[in-house]
């Protein structure tokens, strides 16, 4: 055999191939029912990350920036210091009307 004529009939194989993958396609649906039903999976799922996604972001934006938290934590600090300076006036008052009550009792025997 020649060269022509294997270049030939490899170039008649190749357009015999490529027909045949182009019937082949043509005759093929474009989506099966199995691949209808994974998009419809899919598409299930990439809702419900959407979903997820929104609550989440709902979520962050009410969350308190740093400057809130610092603002809140210096807040925190002056009423504790508050709190100590009441717990020593009430303690002292505590005492008097101890004092009291107990000179109030001793006078009445």
């Amino acid at each position: 055999m020649s060269e022509q004529a294997v270049a030939y009939l490899i170039g008649l194989a190749l357009v015999l191939l490529f027909l045949f993958a182009a019937v082949r396609m043509l005759r093929r649906p474009a989506a099966t029912p199995q691949d209808n039903e994974r998009m419809a999976s899919i598409e299930q799922r990439l809702t419900a990350a959407e979903g997820q996604l929104s609550a989440i972001k709902i979520t962050v934006q009410h969350l308190p920036t740093a400057e809130t938290v610092n603002a809140m934590t210096a807040r925190i600090g002056d009423i504790s210091g508050d709190i100590k300076g009441l717990q020593a006036s009430v303690t002292a008052t505590n005492r008097l009307v101890e004092r009291i009550d107990h000179h109030l009792l001793a006078k009445g025997e």
